[in-house]
């Protein structure tokens, strides 16, 4: 393997023998050719499967590994992911939910959720259900509730579609039992928004204008579309991905999972039909 400088952009990537690197493979590399961006390998298995053993399991492997770093193996996995994305300053990892026993809550298993709670960058959180399929990036769902630390996410969720070509649909949910944000700085919904002859109109323009000014400048060839949901915000951004077969989820999150908290991440973690990039609150 070639040395690589850590200022090189770099997607942290945990590999073992089993059927979820199968899963997480497509993904990562589909990530890593849009990010430009060198794989930091890390063997999760103890003791870790040498190298040739994991080119001759997955074919795919051979050309991604050419210019990758290997990071040191470590007894306990998670802690490797995590100071393997720290010490490379990487862009994101990209990882399977889980491998086989999962917890009810959250649908992750105990490595996830750790690297989840001790995030250092964004996490790309791969259903090992997809299987070894090829992943491309056509639509992305972009959840917004009008707060700040939602719209944060609006940057790399659009400069994602943009360099995949994809289109962007950005979901409002409201309903019945919605809780209206405190966050200093929020676009609260208008009372009727899910009555289209209301106020929606208006207010849609003004939220989409919102993300855009939050985003930058990052041309969307596949464009930008509001849309608006009425129900539970987990439930309903799971059945419109299902609806519009998103490839991709955009949460931004605050980094909170104990119980009661993030229902909606819990929810969409357990029921997505595809991958999630997760954001951290403090992420720019």
């Amino acid at each position: 393997m070639s040395e690589v400088p850590v200022e090189k952009n770099t997607v942290v990537l945990p590999l073992d023998s089993t059927a979820r690197s199968a899963a997480v493979l497509p993904v990562a590399e589909t990530v890593i050719r849009l990010a430009q961006a060198i794989p930091c390998v890390v063997q999760t298995e103890m003791p870790p499967t040498p190298i040739p053993g994991l080119k001759n399991k997955f074919p795919g492997l051979k050309t991604l590994l050419e210019h990758a770093i290997i990071a040191p193996p470590r007894e306990n996995p998670a802690e490797a992911i995590i100071r393997a994305a720290t010490e490379n300053h990487s862009l994101c990892i990209v990882m399977a939910m889980h491998e086989g026993q999962k917890k009810a809550d959250t649908g992750l298993d105990a490595i996830a959720e750790e690297v989840l709670r001790e995030m250092p960058c964004p996490v790309v959180l791969v259903p090992p259900e997809r299987g070894a399929a090829p992943w491309r990036v056509r639509q992305v769902v972009l959840p917004q509730d009008g707060t700040p630390v939602t719209a944060r996410a609006a940057a790399p969720a659009i400069a994602l579609a943009g360099r995949a070509g994809a289109g962007l649909l950005v979901l409002h949910v409201s309903g019945a039992h919605a809780v209206s944000p405190q966050e200093p700085g929020s676009l609260t919904a208008p009372r009727y928004v899910d009555q289209p002859q209301h106020e929606w109109p208006a207010w849609a323009r003004e939220f989409l204008d919102r993300v855009r000014s939050l985003s930058g400048e990052h041309p969307v060839k596949g464009g930008i579309q509001m849309c608006m949901a009425h129900g539970e915000p987990g439930p309903e951004i799971v059945r419109f991905a299902r609806g519009h077969r998103a490839d991709l989820i955009v949460l931004s999150w605050r980094g909170e999972l104990a119980p009661r908290c993030a229902l909606t991440l819990r929810y969409v973690l357990q029921h997505a039909p595809c991958p999630i990039l997760v954001l951290p609150e403090s992420h720019e």
